[in-house]
């Protein structure tokens, strides 16, 4: 069968290189073929990880739109309660 798909080839192409890269799925090509994506795929997990990360952390409290009750009251009643800056949620 090989034979005849090298004929084949042979009758259309002028220069057939192959059986440089190993056809079978051995251990030694497998442990190359994860090593060429150990740094995209430990990129992808990093930025899912900052990504939760600053998702569910307080960076910033701002107070808008309140001219009754002054900032560091409404501060001081958000710490009671457990939310600060830097609060893990």
């Amino acid at each position: 069968m090989i034979d005849k798909i090298d004929k084949y080839l042979k009758r259309f192409t002028s220069n057939i290189e192959y059986g440089t890269r190993s056809r079978y799925y051995t251990l030694p090509t497998g442990i190359v073929r994860v090593s060429d994506h150990v740094g995209r795929n430990s990129t992808a997990v990093i930025s899912i990880i900052i990504c939760f990360y600053f998702s569910n952390t307080v960076m910033n409290i701002e107070i808008t739109g309140n001219s009754k009750v002054e900032d560091g009251v409404i501060l001081s009643v958000l710490e009671e309660c457990g939310l600060k800056k830097g609060t893990f949620l």
